[in-house]
C-alpha cells in the first residue's frame, strides 16, 4: 500500500526536535585530537628500497593524516578534507580518518561527499561516539533515499546512547528504524523496532511519556499506526497490524483507507468474501489516490475465488464496469480494464478503451499498451468486431505526439520501436500513412480521432522513424517538410535532424544543418546548438568552425561548466594542449569551490579526467596522476577513475598492488569493458604475471570482437615476448604498426618499430 509522503516530514521534524535540542550549528565539525607536527616533519622519509609497497602507503598516509591536522587547526577546512580523503585511501584502516572525513564534509556542506564516506564508514564497522554526529548522518541518508544506511547509522546511535537508555528520543529513533526498514524492504527488522514503539504508545506510562509526546510519535492522522500495521501485516502478524489499523482509524476516521486496509488484513488472512465486502466499502466511498491499489487487490482476491483465470478476469471487470459507468473520466480505472480485456482477448474493447486514455493522458505505459495491440498479430485476427483495428495512421499519430515536446521517439519503447523499424514491410505502411494524411485535406474526417495531431507533427514522427532505419536521406525531406508546414520549429527541428546526422556518423551535413540551426533569429538552443556544432566540426575535422561555435557555446552558457568545457575540449582535438590546459583550469577556479549541486560537482570530475588526459599529453606524468588522485579524493568509487590511475601507475611501476586492486574493481563493475579488461592485463605484466597478463589481454580483445587498437595490440605482444612467443608478438606489432602509420601515435609507433628491430 501506498504510504503517506507526510510521514517523512514528520519523522524529520520529530527527530530533530528530540535528538539535537541544543546542537551549535558547528556542532558536526570533527575537533582535533592530535597535536600537530612540525610542517617540516613532512619531508621525512625512510628510504624507500627499504620498505614494502604497503609500508610506503601507510607512512604516506600517516603524512597526509598529520598535514590534514595541522590545516583543520588552521581553519583550512577543503585543503584538510582532501589530506584526509587521501590518507584513507592510502591506508583505509584508519577509523579516525573517515569520522573527521565525514565530519569536515558536513560542516562545509559537501553533502555528496558526506553521504560517500558516511555509507563506506558505515559499511566499514567504523567506531562512531559522537551521537549529535551519527543523528545527523541517518537524517542526511535519509533525505538521500539511502534507507539501509540510514538504518545502520540509527542503529549505531542507539549503541552509543545505551540500548538501555530508553527515553524519548529512543521512541523517536526506533519509529525511523522501523519505517526505513519497511520502505527497504527489510519487513522482519521493521516490525521488530514497531513492536517496541508500539509497547510505548500504548503504555506511555513506561516512560513517563506526556501526553503531548504520545500524539507527536502518533504522528499527524496516526500515521505511525499506519506504518506500523503494514509491517506487521506483511510480516503475518495480521492481528496486530488489524489493532494498529484500528488504532490509526480512532485517531482520524477516515472509512475509505480503512475499508482498504482491512480488506488487505482480510485477504491475507484468505478471508476473501470479507475482503469483497470491505472493497464494496472502499468503493462506495471512494478514494482516488489509493485506487490502483484497490484494483490490484480486487483481482488477486477474484483470482483466489476463481478457479481459472479467464473467470477471474470475467468477475473483475464485471466489478469494474459499474464504477467506470458511474466516473467515465477515470483513467487509471479504464486503463486497468482494458488491461483485463486485452487478457481476455477483447481486443476492440481494449483497443477503444486505450484510445480514450491516451487522448486524455499520453504516458509511456499507455502508448506501449497501445502499441502492443497494434504489434500482435493474434489481436488483428478473427471476427472484425473483435479485432484491435488500430490504423496505421492511428500509429504514425500516436509517434507523433510522442514526439513533439521532446523532438525524439524517447516517451515510446525502445523494444517496439525496434520491432516497428525492423519490418521493412510495416515501416512502409506507417510512411505510406504519414504521406497520404500530409496530402490530405485540413477538414478531412476520420474514425477513429482520438490521437489525431497536426501535420507538422506527423511530418517529425515519419522524419525520426527513417532515422531509425537510418535512411537520412528520406529523413531529411521529412524534415524539411516540417520546416514548410510550420517555420516557428525551425529552432528544435533543425536541431533534431542535425542531431541524428551526428547520430548516423554524417558530421559533413551536421555541421551545415547545425549551422542553421544557429542561425535562427531569436532561437532560445543557440548554447546547445553551437555545443553540437562543435562536436561535428571536430568529426569532421574544421576546427575554425569547431573553436567558433565552442566559444559561442561557452559565451552563452557562461554559469554552466558542461558548456564552458566544450572549448577546452576542442583545442585539446587540436592538440594545443597547453592552451586546452589554462581554459579547463580557468572552469575549476570559476565553479570548483560550488559543492551544493550535484550536476556542478559531476562536472568537475569530468573535467578533471580530461585534464589528467591533457598533462599525460604533455608528458607531465606527475599532473596526470594528481588531477586522478584529486577525483577519487572526492569520488572515491569512481570506477572510471579507478582505471585510469590504476593503469597509469601500472604504465609507470608505481603502486602496483594499490593499482591491481582498483583494477580489480573495475572489471567486477563492467566485466565487458575492453579498455579495463587490457589494463587489468597490464597491471597483471608489471607484476609479472604474465599467464594472468595474457588472459586478460586477449578477453580484452575479445570483448571487442576481436577488434584492438594499437595499445591493447602492443600489449598483447610485449606479453607473448615474456612467455617466448616472440613469432606472435611480431605479427601483433606489425598489425599495430598498420594502424599507427596513418596519423596515430608517432611515439607509440616508434616504440614499437624498435621492438620489431630488436635481434
Amino acid at each position: 500500500m501506498l504510504l503517506s509522503p507526510l510521514f517523512n516530514r514528520i519523522a524529520c521534524v520529530l527527530l530533530a526536535i528530540t535528538l539535537f535540542p541544543t546542537a551549535p550549528t558547528g556542532a558536526l565539525r570533527a575537533e582535533p585530537d592530535v597535536t600537530p607536527p612540525d610542517p617540516d616533519s613532512f619531508l621525512e622519509t625512510l628510504p624507500r628500497n627499504t620498505e614494502s609497497e604497503t609500508e610506503q602507503d601507510h607512512k604516506h598516509s600517516s603524512t597526509l593524516f598529520a598535514h590534514g591536522r595541522l590545516l583543520q587547526q588552521r581553519q583550512r577546512l577543503g585543503d584538510a578534507l582532501r589530506k584526509y580523503q587521501r590518507a584513507w585511501r592510502y591506508n583505509p584502516n584508519i577509523d579516525l580518518v573517515l569520522r573527521d572525513i565525514v565530519g569536515i564534509s558536513m560542516t562545509t556542506n559537501r553533502r555528496q561527499e558526506a553521504q560517500r564516506y558516511a555509507t563506506i564508514a558505515l559499511n566499514s564497522d567504523v567506531i562512531f561516539n559522537n551521537p549529535n554526529q551519527l543523528g545527523q548522518i541517518a537524517l542526511m541518508l535519509t533525505r538521500a533515499n539511502d534507507f539501509e544506511g540510514a538504518v545502520s547509522a540509527y542503529n549505531k546511535l542507539l549503541e552509543v546512547r545505551g540500548k538501555d537508555n530508553l527515553d524519548a528520543a529512543a521512541v523517536a529513533i526506533r519509529i525511523e528504524i522501523g519505517r526505513l526498514s519497511f520502505l527497504a524492504q527489510n519487513i522482519e527488522e521493521s516490525a521488530k523496532a514497531f513492536e517496541f514503539v508500539k509497547d510505548i504508545l500504548e503504555n506511555p506510562d513506561k516512560l513517563q511519556l506526556s501526553d503531548t509526546q504520545r500524539k507527536q510519535f502518533q504522528g499527524r492522522d496516526g500515521i505511525t499506526y499506519v506504518v506500523m500495521g503494514e509491517a506487521f501485516m506483511q510480516n503475518g502478524q495480521l492481528d496486530i497490524a488489524e489493532s494498529c489499523f484500528n488504532k490509526a482509524n480512532e485517531v482520524k476516521d477516515n472509512p475509505a483507507l480503512y475499508s482498504l486496509r482491512m480488506a488487505h488484513v482480510s485477504s491475507r488472512r484468505d478471508d476473501n468474501q470479507a475482503a469483497l465486502d470491505y472493497l464494496d466499502d472502499y468503493f462506495e466511498v471512494g478514494d482516488k489516490n489509493t485506487a490502483s491499489d484497490a484494483y490490484n487487490l480486487l483481482w488477486e482476491t477474484q483470482q483466489k475465488l476463481a478457479s481459472k483465470n479467464d473467470a477471474a478476469r470475467k468477475n473483475t471487470v464485471l466489478y469494474l464496469t459499474p464504477l467506470l459507468e458511474n466516473d467515465p473520466e477515470n483513467i487509471a480505472l479504464k486503463t486497468v480494464i482494458a488491461g483485463h480485456e486485452v487478457n481476455l482477448r477483447h481486443y476492440a474493447i481494449a483497443a477503444n478503451l486505450y484510445r480514450e486514455v491516451l487522448e486524455k493522458q499520453l504516458s509511456k505505459s499507455g502508448s506501449k499498451a497501445f502499441l502492443s495491440l497494434f504489434l500482435d498479430k493474434n489481436a488483428n485476427r478473427g471476427p472484425k468486431a473483435h479485432r484491435a483495428s488500430i490504423s496505421d495512421l492511428e500509429v504514425i499519430w500516436l509517434m507523433a505526439k510522442s514526439a513533439e515536446s521532446t523532438y525524439s521517439f524517447e516517451n515510446l519503447d525502445a523494444d517496439q520501436l525496434k520491432q516497428i523499424t525492423e519490418d521493412d514491410d510495416r515501416s512502409a505502411e506507417l510512411l505510406a500513412a504519414a504521406d497520404k494524411y500530409l496530402q490530405s485535406d485540413d477538414g478531412e474526417k476520420y474514425q477513429h480521432h482520438h490521437l489525431q495531431t497536426g501535420k507538422a507533427n506527423v511530418a517529425l514522427a515519419a522524419a525520426l522513424l527513417c532515422s531509425l532505419r537510418e535512411d537520412m536521406q528520406q529523413a531529411g525531406d521529412y524534415f524539411e517538410r516540417i520546416l514548410d508546414l510550420d517555420a516557428s520549429k525551425s529552432e528544435r527541428v533543425l536541431e533534431s535532424w542535425g542531431f541524428q546526422l551526428l547520430v548516423h556518423d554524417d558530421a559533413d551535413q551536421a555541421v551545415e544543418i547545425f549551422t542553421r540551426a544557429a542561425a535562427v533569429e531569436g532561437g532560445s538552443r543557440k548554447h546547445v546548438i553551437n555545443y553540437f556544432l562543435a562536436g561535428a566540426a571536430v568529426v569532421n575535422k574544421d576546427f575554425d568552425i569547431a573553436t567558433a561555435a565552442a566559444k559561442t557555446a561557452a559565451e552563452i552558457g557562461k554559469g554552466n561548466p558542461r558548456l564552458r568545457s566544450r572549448y577546452p575540449w576542442v583545442l585539446y582535438q587540436q592538440k594545443a594542449y597547453g592552451d586546452s590546459q589554462i581554459e579547463y583550469q580557468k572552469i575549476l577556479d570559476q565553479f570548483d569551490n560550488q559543492h551544493g549541486n550535484p550536476a556542478i560537482r559531476n562536472a568537475m570530475k569530468d573535467i578533471r579526467m580530461s585534464m589528467s588526459n591533457v598533462a599525460l599529453q604533455q608528458k607531465q606524468i606527475g599532473d596526470a596522476i594528481e588531477y586522478l588522485e584529486q577525483v577519487l579524493d572526492e569520488f572515491p568509487d569512481d570506477i572510471g577513475a579507478l582505471n585510469d590511475l590504476g593503469y597509469l601507475w601500472a604504465d609507470e611501476n608505481q603502486h602496483l598492488n594499490r593499482s591491481l586492486a582498483m583494477l580489480l574493481k573495475a572489471v567486477a563493475a563492467q566485466p565487458e569493458n575492453q579498455a579495463y579488461r587490457d589494463s587489468l592485463g597490464w597491471v597483471y605484466y608489471r607484476l609479472g604475471d604474465y599467464e594472468q597478463a595474457q588472459e586478460q589481454i586477449e578477453l580484452a580483445i575479445e570483448k571487442g570482437d576481436g577488434d584492438a587498437d594499437a595499445v591493447i595490440l602492443d600489449h598483447l605482444a610485449d606479453t607473448l615476448l615474456k612467455l617466448n612467443q616472440r613469432r606472435k608478438a611480431e605479427e601483433l606489432w606489425q598489425k599495430a604498426v598498420k594502424q599507427l602509420e596513418d596519423g596515430g601515435d608517432k611515439r607509440l609507433l616508434n616504440s614499437i618499430q624498435e621492438k620489431l628491430n630488436a635481434n
